[in-house]
């Protein structure tokens, strides 16, 4: 006599068994998905062109209706493909692996790009460009170097789902170098630093000649005993401003070359009373604050002290254009065209997403406020 023992199906195991239709559909979904992605990603289906129908797709993938509906409606929501009616599915006209640039940002404690007008002129920037080119999109995120913020998880989504066409470091990502957002291959990178790293194209600006476009607009201005406050200070910068001055037949001393940290801006009154008090034997006639987030309290401090423009002293400001610096009284505005930065970045990107050759190191040429007026037509 055959014997057996009798199994009883408990609702653990019937949902079991349920769910496995269910994750069987899943994985085919995203085999599809993954091999649409990537058919548009490598150019079998262009920018334009008509995506196969759901038949065609059935026919040679063997995968049901559904599973075919679900990957279109992912790849939809991502940004890759547009359904006209009875015309059929195709792909966008600037598909996000193209057209989709990540801009990152240093996150600081619980800040954001708010905290310094530099970021706040980059964000102004990626606006007016998408104004400009409407095909241009842009995605923002704030890192550091933490792999599990809810920003760094998102950007390594988006770049395995190739939805970006590169990444635009808004500084040196030293923090993230051992994490795959600089390790992952065949992702277009660029950043805004002073050398190339990790070989990751550098775009930065030429203090060097913005320095010498601030003393010669201060000497045509009659100025001769100039001064230079900034916020970061090397001995590069020193060494530029020093330059500079005897170049343009002018004089500073070092107790005119002060360093004022953005933190400590409420500061800047005692800072002005040292350089400018009355009493002094010789004191500037002409002054350079090297960084905009000291512009508003440096001069709010001169205006406090007593200080008169261009009768006691002409001031040179930084400024990242388009975000002209903040000041208590008239100014004379050098700086450099975030937007030029920016056009510089995605160059690089679309050189590398070509194969084709990109600098290592680029540098950007400074502007006064009165050339990117003229530029903009103002």
């Amino acid at each position: 006599m055959l014997s057996y023992t009798r199994h009883r199906i408990t609702d653990h195991t019937r949902r079991s068994m349920d769910n496995k239709p269910s994750k069987l559909r899943a994985t085919k979904q995203q085999e599809l998905l993954a091999t649409l992605r990537g058919e548009i990603v490598q150019g079998v289906f262009a920018a334009g062109d008509r995506m196969p129908t759901r038949v065609e797709l059935e026919e040679r993938l063997g995968v049901s209706w559904f599973t075919i509906q679900q990957a279109f409606d992912a790849l939809r929501r991502e940004g890759f493909i547009r359904t006209d009616g009875r015309r059929g599915t195709f792909v966008v006209e600037a598909p996000p692996h193209l057209h989709r640039y990540a801009l990152i940002f240093p996150l600081h404690g619980e800040g954001t790009q708010g905290q310094s007008r530099f970021y706040e002129a980059f964000a102004n920037a990626a606006e007016q460009i998408q104004q400009k080119m409407p095909h241009i999109d842009w995605a923002f995120f704030n890192l550091h170097d933490r792999t599990d913020e809810k920003d760094y998880s998102e950007l390594l989504k988006q770049i395995n789902t190739h939805r970006l066409a590169g990444l635009i470091f808004v500084m040196s990502p030293y923090r993230l170098n051992q994490t795959p957002i600089i390790q992952l291959p065949g992702v277009s990178r660029v950043m805004i630093a002073s050398q190339s790293s990790n070989n990751i194209p550098a775009i930065w600006m030429d203090y060097q000649a913005l320095i010498e476009k601030a003393v010669r607009h201060l000497v045509d201005s009659g100025r001769s005993k100039l001064a230079l406050i900034m916020a970061r200070m090397t001995p590069d910068h020193i060494r530029m401003f020093k330059d500079a001055v005897t170049q343009q037949g002018a004089q500073t001393t070092d107790a005119w070359i002060q360093m004022l940290h953005e933190s400590h801006r409420a500061m800047a009154g005692n800072l002005i009373e040292l350089l400018m008090n009355p009493n002094q034997h010789q004191r500037p006639d002409g002054m350079i604050i090297l960084d905009d987030n000291l512009v508003e309290h440096v001069t709010i401090a001169m205006m406090d002290a007593g200080l008169r423009v261009k009768e006691d002293l002409d001031i040179v400001a930084y400024s990242n254009f388009p975000l002209p610096a903040l000041s208590a009284f008239p100014v004379h505005r050098v700086g450099f065209d975030s937007r030029q930065l920016l056009e510089k970045c995605m160059a690089a990107i679309d050189s590398q997403n070509a194969n084709q050759p990109c600098e290592s190191r680029t540098l950007i040429k400074p502007v006064s406020e009165s050339e990117i007026q003229d530029t903009l037509g103002l």
